[in-house]
């Protein structure tokens, strides 16, 4: 079996493992208590903020843990409600955490603007400064996508949002641990992080505030998490998060050169093989080890199919939104109409993928195009 669905979710890293076993093996105190035994839990969980903070640049102060990036956002979103504001400006390809919690702002009387993105899935800076006005409350836009791993120019946003006096925040949860964050200039107000996307656990992620920043409670109970996410903390995903992050951080450069070389041989590979095959935002910048590739005359989820019989795990698009049975708004978004939509397929790739995995992967995906094209081997 090989894997190249990196974006949907990582293997846990095995030092990301021995430190969780460690902990729940050794470590069962409440970190809300005031005994040794929970305060030698809360001792771990502040140690891996600071260890997050670091790589982010911020003060521990400036992170809380959530379980998952979802959660995070939402958190961001529902303040924006609670303190009675009355719009929110988005792009047209976030996540669905993102659009579908804006949709249901909107029944309560939240006014949600969508930026169109250009053909690459870049959004349009025009309309951004177009759509703001004295109501606006907030700015959220995603550092990279998850359909077709286009990095945003974060900076050149966050610049229109202090100069207009907005909060922004942006869901990086595809960024983080990829790409470097340590923003030259400007840094966003909030940001969103997940741990299962860089080799650490599922359901545990971090939202990053600014001091000076409060938030309203999305979930309301004991005064954990500097009273903003009540509910007793997650210790041993908090402590391999904190691993997970730091390991991102000492091999960012060189997962970026190597993802980078794999997936260029991988590219080539395919052009000279498939016909009629497009990588999707090819002119724009990517996340290293991405690609969103549509083959004409094929369908995505026929192809799946057979990629899974074969040993391979790829995608059709968002993990999150599999089982949903209509055109990514994503790719619509980028001018693809509901035929082309459905013939894209992600491929990521990421630490354990080997160069000799993408040549069995595209003899597999040549032969089973062309099965389901009915060319002539």
């Amino acid at each position: 079996m090989i894997y190249l669905d990196y974006c949907s979710t990582t293997p846990l890293h095995n030092l990301v493992i021995e430190k969780m076993r460690k902990i729940d093996g050794e470590v069962f105190g409440n970190p809300s208590s005031i005994h040794q035994f929970g305060q030698k839990a809360k001792a771990i969980i502040e140690s891996s903020r600071k260890d997050i903070a670091s790589i982010f640049d911020c003060s521990s102060n400036e992170i809380i843990f959530t379980s998952s990036g979802t959660e995070a956002n939402n958190l961001v979103l529902w303040d924006v409600f609670q303190k009675g504001g009355k719009h929110i400006i988005i792009s047209d390809i976030e996540h669905p955490c993102i659009s579908k919690t804006c949709s249901i702002l909107e029944k309560f009387g939240v006014k949600i603007s969508k930026i169109p993105v250009n053909k690459n899935g870049i959004i349009r800076i025009s309309e951004l400064k177009k759509s703001i006005n004295k109501n606006t409350s907030l700015v959220s836009i995603m550092s990279v996508n998850n359909e077709i791993g286009t990095i945003q120019p974060i900076e050149e946003i966050i610049e229109i949002c202090n100069h207009n006096k907005i909060l922004f925040h942006t869901d990086a949860i595809q960024a983080f641990g990829k790409i470097d964050l340590n923003y030259k200039k400007y840094k966003p107000h909030m940001a969103s992080f997940s741990a299962h996307k860089i080799y650490g656990p599922k359901g545990v992620g971090a939202l990053y505030i600014k001091k000076g920043i409060k938030l309203n409670p999305l979930i309301y109970g004991g005064s954990q998490e500097m009273q903003v996410r009540a509910g007793t903390e997650n210790l041993s995903g908090i402590a391999g998060f904190a691993v997970a992050s730091k390991l991102a951080n000492e091999n960012l450069k060189n997962n970026f050169i190597k993802l980078n070389e794999l997936s260029n041989k991988l590219k080539k590979a395919i052009f000279l093989n498939i016909n009629n095959a497009k990588i999707l935002c090819n002119d724009s910048d990517q996340i290293p080890g991405f690609i969103s590739l549509k083959l004409s005359g094929v369908n995505a989820n026929d192809l799946l199919i057979k990629l899974d019989i074969d040993g391979f795990g790829i995608s059709t698009g968002a993990a999150c939104s599999s089982g949903v049975n209509k055109t990514s708004s994503v790719l619509k978004a980028i001018g693809l109409d509901a035929k082309s939509a459905s013939s894209v397929i992600r491929i990521s790739l990421g630490k354990y993928t080997k160069e000799t995995d993408l040549i069995s992967f595209v003899d597999s995906l040549s032969k089973n195009v062309k099965i389901i094209r009915n060319e002539k081997k």
